[in-house]
């Protein structure tokens, strides 16, 4: 987000910049970070952050959002943009989705907490 050179949205929303004030509401990743963790979108970006309403719950979606934005920023930006050039949409969701259960199953296991019994189900590729 502080690059020299902007990108649009790295999940593939058209009209979409890099920035966090996007990423807060992304609906590529929050729709995947929300099916596999588990809940619906909160009502406003206050619940997003856990400023309101703040729930294990939602902490944990903020924190395995967090993750995989910075991890594909950091390990995978240039696969992603050449997917994005490509319009490979699918791929880009796939991607994330490695991605996010890798970060849900890492937070899972760091902070001691096993994962339901209903994640393995949602991990399938």
């Amino acid at each position: 987000m502080h690059e020299t050179q902007l990108h649009n949205c790295i999940f593939g929303c058209a009209d979409q910049h890099d920035c966090q004030q996007h990423y807060l509401f992304c609906p590529a990743l929050w729709g995947v970070v929300n099916y596999l963790v588990g809940g619906g979108p909160p009502a406003c970006f206050l619940s997003h952050l856990c400023l309101v309403n703040c729930s294990v719950l939602a902490a944990a979606r903020l924190v395995v959002a967090t993750l995989s934005y910075h991890t594909i920023k950091k390990s995978h930006l240039d696969f992603i943009l050449l997917l994005s050039t490509q319009r490979d949409l699918d791929e880009i969701y796939r991607h994330l989705r490695n991605v996010v259960s890798a970060q849900l199953l890492k937070s899972s296991f760091t902070a001691g907490i096993w994962p339901r019994d209903r994640w393995s189900q949602r991990f399938v590729v």
